[in-house]
């Protein structure tokens, strides 16, 4: 019989294991949203779409979008949770 202390371990790795398989399912979901998006959408309508929601400056430089400043980006933040659709 395995002590308190291997079985909190045991579980300890079982909840790890849970969350790394809920992360992946995360990021496949991510994946096939956003392969769906860029298929159903054309390039401008999809790069209007991302500039009225990217805000962080990384983001916006890797679509090729121009940088907002801290007041656009506190606007558009407040505009997004606004909209009860985000499309």
């Amino acid at each position: 019989m395995a002590t308190i202390d291997e079985q909190i371990a045991q579980a300890e790795a079982r909840v790890a294991r849970l969350k790394q398989k809920q992360k992946k399912a995360d990021t496949r979901k991510k994946i096939i949203i956003g392969g769906t998006l860029m298929k159903e959408l054309s390039e401008s309508d999809l790069n209007v779409w991302l500039d009225k929601r990217l805000t962080r400056k990384e983001d916006r430089e890797l679509f090729g979008l121009e940088p907002i400043s801290k007041n656009e980006e506190i606007e558009q933040q407040q505009d997004y949770r606004n909209t009860s659709n985000p499309f």
